[in-house]
């Protein structure tokens, strides 16, 4: 599952002072308010790492964002296609719909990674 692909997850470290919190400001409005505004702010820097697929997926599903926005579309073919084969195993190959699924999402699968 697109283990070959790196993906970063990058967290900044920016100060805002002020004389009022910020609430639910948006970094549109605070990069506004501390370089035009009544706000002071610094970038402290920053802190990067690599991350995983999996690790990716739990990152975006914990913004709210579809884990098919950086994946790719077959992520989640690919995901099923995984949990289907280790019921498949599970199940000693006892299921003809099982196997038809796994099957198919293998031809979807290869048709979008031409």
């Amino acid at each position: 599952m697109t283990e070959d692909k790196k993906y970063y997850c990058t967290v900044f470290h920016f100060e805002v002072l002020s004389d009022e919190p910020l609430g639910e400001m948006s970094l549109k409005d605070i990069a506004y308010h501390t370089t035009d505004g009544h706000m002071s702010g610094a970038f402290l820097g920053t802190f990067e790492t690599v991350v995983s697929a999996g690790q990716m997926e739990a990152l975006l599903d914990m913004q709210g964002s579809d884990p098919t926005f950086l994946l790719g579309e077959t992520w989640e073919l690919k995901k099923e296609l995984k949990e289907l084969e280790s019921a498949l195993r599970f199940l000693g190959g006892r299921s003809m719909e099982l196997a038809e699924r796994i099957d198919d999402l293998r031809e979807q699968i290869a048709d979008e990674e031409v």
